[in-house]
């Protein structure tokens, strides 16, 4: 462009050199055949004639229009083959060449350990230079010939403990301590816990008159160890009962020790692990005391003393090298089976993150070494690793809900035909079965008010409005929607859930537990998606629950955990990209002005107005160029009033909406993934700490504006197909995502790297 002026004419010539082709979607092209091109004034003031901008957006229109269509899909959250941690085979060689310290910093036993080892014990435990060998290091060199089978994190920690710590936790007195005795119980009891028994079976060394008397309890297999009364009770340990060994005779144990012939192989629940000795076999426990003469009932292994005096001793280890190899594999292995129990309590025996892309949960850290240090130090060994699981009381309402099922007889199982769908005032050949299921399955309260109906039922087939109330109360106590239509949610409610899926579910929810925070916050809102409701808890008030909807199958909502922080007032919609891509560009490519006549705003990431004609969408769909899409305030914005923000990586937070009817539906799964509020004011009230009066003006002033949560208010978006109701009942709920299947496979893949068949 060149400027050129002559002096006294007052003329101006401009020259113009070169043209400008405008194109809001992309860089010109050269194949355009027409070109818009700008006066210099229009340049200059960035103006632009009507009928210029319609040949600029005709003309893109036309370019775009000529172009085949390419179909793209931004795709959901994959779901993953899960792959559990496996196990490895860790050495303990290294823990055979453990070093004796020595008082005098210049002196260090350099000597090999086998040899040094082979001199302390002909010297009844003393070094070349008089120092007593603890019985952990008389015993290290068994060390070097051992490994276990275990996942990497434990291996490292049984290391990194008993090199800096070489002694036994559980051997006292070259015998099984009662540390011991409780840890085996815990273990044998994971089951009480939600978790897989298989997982943590020990086996005992193969000479049982080398151990202290084992109580005859299930969680050691009925066991009881060959140990008279006077030893037992001198150990501070009740007199041990006769058992059955092998072959089935009774072996009488009251004031004689059993004689034996070599080495009695026994076990607790005895498993395949690789520290078992080869051809050992299982006692099992005598009968019942009405047909073995003189039993003696042996207390549980928790009624135990855990700190015995008499087992506190500070020598005694075999001169036997196979008794001593025998109890160090013992004690390799309580701890291995320990610290795996630890790990599976503390953070569960499932990553989430690795069955699909729709969780997002952080794995909790699990210091082993220390766990193990801790163990060695304590006296209650029971209560310090069942103190590993939650200790919130959701998880104590899922156990004693576990510990009543596994109890209960299984109901009565309640059959009514499939798609069986009856209205008020119609009939229908399974309203008998429909009200014998009322009656089995309804509250005293609602049987006691619907008394008469009940007892002049007469097994017709007319639904009448007698009836129709029945079925109303039944529904409003199953939370379902009270219209008197039995449908397939009313007969789920009717018929019930097994006594066998129930035990699943509780199982499986026990597990989803442990992957959030052990306590959730004072202040929370806590989303649980099956049960399509969330409640705010906080110390204020009252809990408050509402229904809300969730994603749908194809949209799911993500299982997270975030912190509060805004509640916004007449909110904008920042369309994702998923919705523009997978449901917006089929509309633009029939209609290029779709977003501008539904009311929708289109800019660059500078803020600059275009036109949804003008807009390459090929090319944002791939990500090549980026564009923004949101929907101004007002009747027709899909978030309604307000929008509650829990900034995170998914876009998922809790808003209003426009569509109140979708609260009445029992299935709610209907959303792009968000959460969509029943009582979004009384919501933002509580989080805020204000009234809903307050709430309502914010929204009546019609800007848009946000507000600063204060304080630390924690939000799980999370997924539990059985959880405790606020009526201190447990609720079971439909798989709505099948997410139940995928961890029950992911805890199947896991069992079978530990090396399980159950």
């Amino acid at each position: 462009m060149t400027f050129k002026m002559q002096t006294g004419a007052a003329a101006i010539v401009l020259a113009m050199a070169g043209t400008m082709t405008l194109s809001a979607g992309g860089p010109a092209r050269a194949d355009d055949h027409k070109q818009v091109r700008k006066t210099f004034f229009q340049k200059l003031f960035k103006k632009q004639s009507r009928r210029d901008r319609k040949k600029r957006l005709r003309l893109q229109v036309n370019r775009q229009q000529s172009q085949p269509v390419k179909r793209i899909r931004v795709s959901s959250p994959k779901v993953f083959t899960y792959k559990p941690d496996l196990l490895t085979s860790v050495s303990l060689a290294k823990l055979a060449a453990i070093q004796v310290a020595s008082a005098d910093p210049k002196q260090t036993d350099t000597a090999s350990p086998d040899l040094s080892a082979q001199h302390a014990s002909d010297q009844g435990g003393l070094t070349a230079r008089g120092e007593t060998l603890s019985p952990f290091m008389r015993a290290r060199t068994h060390l070097s010939a051992l490994s276990l089978r275990t996942m990497k994190d434990v291996g490292s920690a049984l290391q990194t403990h008993y090199a800096a710590n070489p002694d036994f936790i559980w051997i006292t007195g070259g015998k099984i301590n009662a540390k011991a005795f409780a840890a085996l119980e815990v273990l044998a009891n994971a089951d009480k816990f939600g978790l897989d028994v298989d997982d943590y079976r020990v086996t005992l060394p193969p000479d049982m008159t080398q151990t202290d008397a084992i109580p005859s309890t299930a969680g050691l297999n009925g066991q009881s160890a060959g140990k008279n009364d006077a030893d037992a009770v001198e150990e501070g340990f009740p007199a041990a009962a006769p058992t059955i060994v092998g072959d089935g005779n009774v072996s009488e144990q009251n004031n004689v020790r059993q004689d034996t012939q070599g080495p009695t192989p026994a076990a607790v629940n005895s498993s395949d692990a690789s520290l078992t000795p080869k051809g050992s076999t299982i006692a099992s426990t005598a009968p019942a005391s009405d047909t073995v003469p003189n039993q003696r009932t042996v207390p549980a292994a928790s009624a135990l003393p855990v700190d015995q005096s008499g087992l506190i001793e500070t020598g005694g280890l075999p001169d036997d090298p196979l008794q001593q190899r025998s109890l160090m594999q013992f004690e390799m292995e309580l701890s291995d089976k320990v610290l795996t129990y630890i790990l599976d309590a503390t953070r569960g025996r499932i990553d989430p993150n690795r069955i699909s892309g729709y969780h997002d949960l952080p794995r909790h850290k699990v210091d082993l070494a220390a766990a193990l240090a801790e163990l060695s130090s304590v006296d209650n060994v029971a209560a310090a690793l069942e103190g590993r699981h939650p200790d919130n009381a959701h998880f104590e309402k899922l156990k004693n809900a576990l510990a009543a099922l596994h109890e209960s007889e299984e109901e009565t199982p309640i059959v009514i035909a499939a798609k069986t769908l009856i209205k008020p005032g119609k009939s229908h050949s399974e309203l008998a079965n429909i009200v014998a299921a009322i009656r089995l399955r309804a509250s005293e309260t609602l049987k006691t008010a619907h008394a008469e109906t009940l007892n002049a039922y007469d097994g017709s087939e007319v639904y009448t409005p007698e009836l129709v109330a029945l079925v109303k109360d039944f529904q409003r106590d199953s939370k379902l929607t009270a219209d008197g239509v039995v449908g397939q949610n009313t007969i789920r409610a009717l018929t019930g859930v097994t006594k066998a899926d129930k035990i699943n579910k509780v199982v499986l929810a026990m597990e989803r537990l442990r992957w959030l925070p052990r306590q959730f916050g004072e202040r929370h809102v806590f989303i649980n998606q099956p049960a399509y409701n969330a409640t705010y808890f906080g110390p204020e008030r009252d809990p408050l629950s509402m229904r809300v909807v969730v994603g749908k199958k194809s949209n799911q909502t993500n299982f997270f955990y975030d912190e509060i922080e805004t509640v916004e007032f007449n909110p904008y919609w920042g369309v994702p990209l998923s919705i523009i891509v997978n449901e917006m560009m089929p509309k633009l490519q029939n209609d290029p002005y779709y977003l501008d006549n539904a009311g929708y705003e289109v800019t660059t990431l500078k803020g600059e107005r275009v036109s949804s004609a003008s807009v390459d969408w090929y090319s944002v769909a791939t990500k090549q160029s980026l564009i923004n899409v949101r929907q101004p305030p007002g009747r027709k914005n899909a978030l309604g009033s307000l929008k509650i923000l829990f900034p995170n990586k998914h876009a998922i937070y809790m808003h209003d909406t426009p569509a109140k009817s979708l609260f009445k539906r029992d299935r709610r799964a209907y959303s792009h993934g968000c959460i969509r509020l029943q009582y979004p004011d009384k919501m933002a009230a509580a989080v805020l700490g204000k009234s809903t009066d307050y709430i309502s003006s914010r929204i009546s002033h019609g800007e848009n504006e946000s507000e600063r949560v204060a304080g630390n208010i924690a939000v799980y978006s999370s997924y539990f197909t059985a959880w405790p109701t606020l009526e201190n009942t447990i609720g079971y709920y439909d798989d709505v995502y099948g997410r139940d299947a995928l961890l029950t496979k992911a805890l199947q893949r896991t069992a079978t790297a530990r090396g399980n068949n159950s």
